[in-house]
């Protein structure tokens, strides 16, 4: 399990958010090419003045460690085949039975176009995007980030009723 801060150098404009901290992003997958790459792309990032701060699980079983100890993740991003051929698709079962964890938006990045998962499997999970590795390219996966840190800004900005 590795964790990455990403900086940008260039100036930012003021956030309109309330939420201050960096945006946690969470890569999941056996393969660690697929960490590098999304290091790469991201690595200057920023979401409304807020960097991006990137943390990797090689296994189902490490992210569901770290997700146990950790709720404040914005985005994860999920392989379906690592140590079992469903091990992603449990983990995401799980992940939405947690209280701490269920408003977290998920995306499948799968690498086995040849598995394919029938849309009524993958419905109740709800996923932002359900798709194969390599159909993603760098505005793919900075716009997953946009959109996770929306939903997480909107749940979590929302005025608690008095």
């Amino acid at each position: 399990m590795s964790q990455f801060d990403f900086f940008d150098d260039s100036p930012t404009s003021p956030s309109d958010s309330k939420i201050e901290g960096p945006i946690k992003v969470l890569v999941i997958d056996d393969d660690e090419s697929v960490h590098d790459v999304t290091r790469l792309v991201l690595r200057r990032k920023t979401v409304n003045g807020r960097k991006i701060e990137l943390h990797s699980c090689l296994s189902a079983r490490e992210a569901k460690e770290l997700l146990s100890t950790k709720h404040d993740f914005c985005l994860a991003i999920i392989d379906v085949i690592m140590e079992t051929e469903d091990a992603g698709l449990r983990l995401i079962d799980w992940i939405r039975e947690q209280p701490t964890l269920n408003t977290m938006t998920l995306v499948v990045r799968t690498g086995q176009p040849g598995v394919n998962v029938e849309e009524p499997k993958v419905d109740h999970l709800d996923l932002l995007e359900y798709c194969y590795k390599t159909s993603v390219n760098a505005s793919t996966l900075k716009g997953w980030v946009d959109e996770a840190a929306k939903r997480f800004e909107q749940v979590h900005n929302t005025p608690s009723s008095t």
